[in-house]
């Protein structure tokens, strides 16, 4: 067998496999171990977690059962959503372990949702958390600016929280409505399992396995807007069906 046959099979008895370990195994210089394990990515043989010197490489059945978590703060100068995305994914590589459709939703929820932050908190800093797992991804999306309630509030001239949610709710609101659609955080709520929005001491959240809605007063009080946003990785939930449930009247 050659040395990337001997390379897989090590994968598909280990598990899970780093350069370093390769590097031993087969009396071979870590560079080119590197160069080998690459070539086995771009032909789809193996999938790479992580990035430099910390990566590992799974064969692309267990790349699901992986578990993974980012975690960055990121200054909101110049910040770009579309870069943070790539970044990630980068590093993660999870999204050869997501169907099509899950990717999609997560891909979309997340951009919206850091697009909002990057926009309408006037926050200097946004923290990022992703996770997956098995079964499950979730991302938490957790700006330090002036609260995505007490922004509508002031935007649209409401006199409460309460007003500000169901204004939220009706899919047309945005605090800068010449800079967004508006439509980002109605969408993201009804693709999610489960959705939340935190900010000041109230708490929004939507649950659409339950198919209900809450709306409550929380301690402490959390400065600025933190958004979570989950969803199963075996999920059916599609892009488009939503859109075309919601395309004339959202």
């Amino acid at each position: 067998m050659d040395l990337k046959g001997l390379i897989l099979s090590e994968a598909l008895k280990a598990g899970k496999i780093t350069s370093q370990e390769i590097a031993i195994k087969f009396g071979i210089s870590r560079q080119y171990a590197q160069r080998i394990l690459r070539e086995l990515v771009q032909k789809g043989l193996l999938i790479k977690l992580g990035s430099t010197r910390a990566a590992s490489y799974v064969l692309p059945k267990y790349a699901g059962s992986v578990e993974w978590k980012f975690d960055k703060r990121f200054s909101n100068e110049n910040l770009a959503e579309h870069e943070v995305l790539e970044y990630i994914e980068g590093r993660a590589q999870f999204r050869q372990s997501l169907s099509e459709n899950v990717r999609s939703v997560f891909e979309y929820a997340f951009s919206e949702m850091l697009n909002n932050a990057i926009e309408h908190s006037q926050s200097q800093n946004i923290q990022i958390n992703v996770e997956k797992n098995e079964n499950n991804l979730q991302f938490q999306i957790n700006d330090f600016g002036i609260g995505v309630f007490r922004n509508i509030m002031s935007d649209r001239g409401l006199k409460s929280e309460l007003e500000a949610v169901q204004d939220l709710l009706k899919g047309k609101t945005t605090t800068q409505p010449q800079a967004h659609s508006g439509e980002g955080i109605f969408f993201t709520s009804k693709v999610a399992d489960v959705f939340s929005l935190e900010s000041f001491g109230y708490k929004l959240t939507v649950d659409n396995n339950a198919d209900d809605i809450f709306f409550e007063e929380v301690k402490p009080s959390k400065r600025g807007t933190k958004v979570i946003f989950y969803i199963t990785c075996d999920s059916e939930r599609h892009l488009n069906d939503l859109f075309a449930e919601y395309q004339t009247d959202p």
